[in-house]
């Protein structure tokens, strides 16, 4: 598959997974309330960064169709074909989650 973000550098693309917006009960919880999920799938990655020891090319450290957890209060908002994207860093990856 083609996306059609292309990431520089660094950059990773990721769909942020869906938060729950009712309660067991049937409460629905309004998007000022919701906190955004902290998990999601990697979609698109760049090519890396330059080492300034080496001079060589390092490449980034998940893959495309990884599960990953990321920081907060990170990343830019992205929509495509009306699907919205997160584009974040690398260090801004905490996990990735193996089943």
């Amino acid at each position: 598959m083609s996306f059609k973000v292309e990431p520089k550098a660094d950059r990773i693309v990721i769909k942020v997974d869906t938060v729950e917006t009712t309660t067991e009960s049937g409460i629905i919880i309004p998007d000022s309330a919701q906190d955004r999920s902290h998990t999601a799938e990697v979609v698109a990655i760049g090519p890396g960064v330059f080492s300034t020891y080496t001079g060589k090319r390092r490449e980034i450290d998940v893959s495309v169709g990884d599960r990953i957890m990321f920081s907060k209060y990170t990343g830019t908002k992205v929509e495509v074909d009306d699907v919205e994207y997160l584009i974040i860093r690398e260090q801004d990856v905490v996990a990735t989650m193996r089943s």
